[in-house]
């Protein structure tokens, strides 16, 4: 073999085991030479590629923009031009049915130097950039979903650099301003307060990286002079080193609520007023909270399929990087890629804490202990009425939300106030029960006492409706008793009233006690190992896609895996071989049955079954047995939090 022969050797070896497809065209377009690549991409042998011309009615390609000119094709323009015609994006139809999008470069081939020579053919590389395509479609109708969110938002919502500069301010933040959102952009954050402000930041270059947490009161100025009072948020962002990136800001306008203090102030009004005007704050706020409330219910409603989305995206990326080489060039894209989608899920997750829509938090506390540290508030807020307070001296641990146990308390204990019109007493009591209650279980009491009104057998009859109120409409919405129902009943406890016209009410609370922290056991840091191959999970989800990456990663990480794709599917497959399955992987939100009553339905038959749900956001359908039994395990995830979970469930105690 000669020197000649064997780089042309070379040069087909070269050629075979690129990933890209390679073709060489004649001067006529006429395929002359392809490598392997190209017929696996083209979904066509090189016997049959060999001699097609990019202007045969064979090719049905459409070029990006829509056009379908033969004209067009990078070889044919190649060898026209005698130039090199970079990255053309256009789809073809390949001949399983499917439209694939191809990246393609044509570079033409001359005798000699380009300068004045004629060109021989031309040589075309191209690529399959179909999946990169769909998921940067994907990433973008997120972030236009996101950012719909964000203008729909009765605050102001705001992001500046680590400079200062505004990047982005919702039509609602510009409007306050009296600016329009366009007109922000790029402008120093600072200049949009006033002039002492301003100065102190000037002074102090520290003070400009904002984003602590923090709640503070902040003077703007509009173009025409006006003062804008505002309560400010704000929350840092940082990069991947933590270093200070930059801040998201949420306004709230409470500039009237500034000019109605200082006319209370200025006119030294009485108590009475006083009250009244703290009546109206409060009925203020809580209609703020309901906005907020509305805007946290619809992150939620959107949250599940962007997050099933988002998980899809995160999950296949990790699948890719595997299998790349560091330094290959793709792995860099795919590492956007991944960056990108995992942005979009903080954002997510802010929206969510925003609205107040966080997955259930439920712990093991000292019921006495979060009474006693409450104390202090309630005392401040019950003006004319006196507070008495009597706690066991023993522990009171229960298993519950905390927070709402606290807000359970407050509720009870304003209605309390509310209930007593001259001077009066509230009376809140802990005590321990150690005779078992129905269920087999020793209870704690939390009641409150008061001096007041009392209530009739009609009224106790509904007291517990929602909307039911004997308040007038500026006092109560009627609200109150109803959630406190459901909080506790969701607790695994029970709600009770006594109460006698003339005399006062007892609103008491009945909870299990807690025997032991135990449900609380941290996951444990190790993932699966080998104890996948001997262990059979049912993973049931109505999204294919979320499905199937769930299934991968178990399956590449030695589990057995049966796949249900909703409730009645799983339930149906149990019957049928209830032996194989030791947990089953459910996602909360799914037609026909959810996972919460799928979770019910299993531990009737099968005790001893462990239970997973998956979701992306707060749900409250799920009981309070079913809670102690089932985990939880958040969306988006990636693989070692779903083998974490996995693991976690595999190895905790079974609840009684």
């Amino acid at each position: 073999m000669n020197t000649r022969e064997s780089s042309d050797s070379s040069h087909q070896i070269l050629l075979d085991a690129l990933d890209e497809g390679f073709v060489f065209q004649d001067l006529e377009g006429r395929v002359v030479l392809s490598n392997p690549a190209a017929s696996r991409l083209l979904g066509l042998s090189a016997e049959v590629l060999t001699g097609r011309s990019p202007k045969r009615p064979e090719w049905d390609v459409t070029f990006e923009d829509g056009g379908r000119d033969r004209e067009r094709f990078p070889s044919i323009v190649a060898l026209r031009t005698g130039k090199r015609i970079s990255d053309v994006v256009m789809r073809i139809e390949h001949p399983d049915g499917r439209d694939i999008w191809l990246s393609v470069t044509a570079q033409p081939v001359f005798d000699g130097d380009a300068n004045g020579s004629q060109a021989t053919g031309v040589v075309v590389s191209f690529s399959d950039i179909t999946e990169r395509r769909t998921t940067e479609h994907e990433l973008r109708d997120a972030e236009r979903r996101v950012r719909q969110l964000l203008e729909l938002a009765q605050v102001g919502i705001w992001t500046i650099d680590a400079d200062g500069m505004t990047t982005y301010a919702n039509d609602w933040m510009a409007e306050l301003l009296g600016r329009s959102a366009a007109e922000m952009v790029g402008i120093d954050f600072f200049q949009f307060m006033d002039a002492e402000v301003r100065a102190i930041a000037e002074r102090n270059p520290a003070g400009r990286q904002l984003g602590h947490g923090e709640n503070s009161d902040f003077k703007f100025v509009r173009p025409d002079g006006t003062p804008v009072w505002t309560i400010m948020s704000t929350s840092p962002i940082l990069d991947e080193s933590a270093a200070y990136f930059g801040a998201l800001v949420i306004v709230t306008d409470v500039t009237e609520r500034r000019h109605v203090q200082a006319d209370l102030r200025d006119a030294e009004l009485d108590r009475q007023r006083r009250a009244a005007v703290e009546r109206h704050t409060l009925e203020a706020e809580l209609l703020r909270s309901q906005r907020l409330e509305s805007l946290g219910r619809l992150a939620a409603g959107i949250a599940h399929d962007f997050n099933n989305v988002l998980g899809v995206i995160l999950n296949y990326a990790d699948f890719v990087t595997k299998r790349l080489d560091p330094s290959d060039p793709i792995a860099t894209d795919v590492s956007e890629i991944r960056r990108a989608a995992e942005r979009a899920t903080e954002l997510t997750r802010q929206l969510l804490l925003f609205g107040h829509s966080e997955v259930l938090q439920a712990s093991v506390f000292d019921l006495s202990n979060a009474v006693d540290e409450a104390m202090p508030m309630f005392r401040r807020t019950l003006g004319h009425v006196d507070l008495v307070v009597e706690l066991p001296s023993e522990p009171t641990p229960v298993f519950a939300d905390r927070g709402q146990i606290e807000q359970v308390l407050m509720n009870l204990v304003l209605n309390a106030r509310d209930a007593i019109s001259a001077r009066g007493t509230v009376t809140v009591r802990v005590r321990r029960h150690d005779q078992p209650n129905a269920h087999g279980n020793e209870t704690v009491e939390l009641s409150v006492t008061d001096e007041g009104e009392g209530m009739t057998p009609e009224v106790v009859d509904r007291a517990f409706e929602p909307f039911f109120t004997t308040k007038t409409r500026d006092r109560g919405s009627g609200l109150g008793l109803a959630s406190a129902h459901g909080i506790v009943v969701r607790a695994g406890g029970e709600i009770g009233i006594e109460t006698e016209p003339g005399v006062g009410t007892c609103v008491s609370i009945t909870l299990p006690l807690a025997e032991t922290d135990a449900e609380q056991l941290p996951v444990s840091n190790g993932t699966a190992g080998t104890e996948g191959s001997s262990n059979m999970v049912l993973v049931v989800d109505d999204e294919p896609e979320v499905r199937a990456v769930t299934v991968r990663i178990l399956r590449e990480n030695g589990y057995r895996v049966v796949e249900a794709q909703s409730g009645l599917d799983a339930l149906a497959r149990l019957t049928a071989d209830a032996a194989a399955a030791v947990l089953i992987l459910t996602d909360v939100v799914m037609p026909e049955m959810s996972g919460p009553d799928l979770a019910h339905e299993v531990h009737a038959s099968y005790p001893e079954m462990k239970v997973v749900l998956m979701s992306g956001y707060a749900y409250d359908e799920l009981g309070a047995d079913d809670s102690r039994r089932a985990k939880l395990l958040t969306k988006p995830f990636n693989e070692d939090q779903l083998l974490r979970a996995v693991h976690g469930a595999l190895h905790a105690p079974t609840a009684a």
